[in-house]
């Protein structure tokens, strides 16, 4: 039987501000965000990778924000067709 993926934490939110002054001051935690967030990990991938539950959760708000702030708006099919929008991450 297929175990399902662990959700990430609904309330990140409340992290990003801490989470961001951890980027900044942090020059590990930086590190691993980034690196976190090029290899694209999931919340439940993530979990191994940091033990503390707080660091965690900042690092997941930071990398959560960083992405939504990259995504990009991808228009499908190319011209002379119907016009459908996704959203590239």
């Amino acid at each position: 039987m297929t175990k399902l993926p662990e959700k990430p934490p609904s309330n990140w939110t409340k992290d990003i501000m801490d989470g961001q002054v951890n980027y900044f001051t942090d020059d590990q935690f930086k590190k691993d965000v980034n690196e976190y967030n090029r290899r694209y990990l999931f919340w439940d991938e993530l979990k191994y990778r940091l033990p503390d539950a707080g660091q965690r959760k900042r690092a997941w708000a930071v990398m959560k924000l960083y992405r939504s702030m990259r995504q990009e708006h991808v228009v499908y099919p190319p011209s002379g067709s119907p016009t459908r929008s996704y959203q590239r991450l």
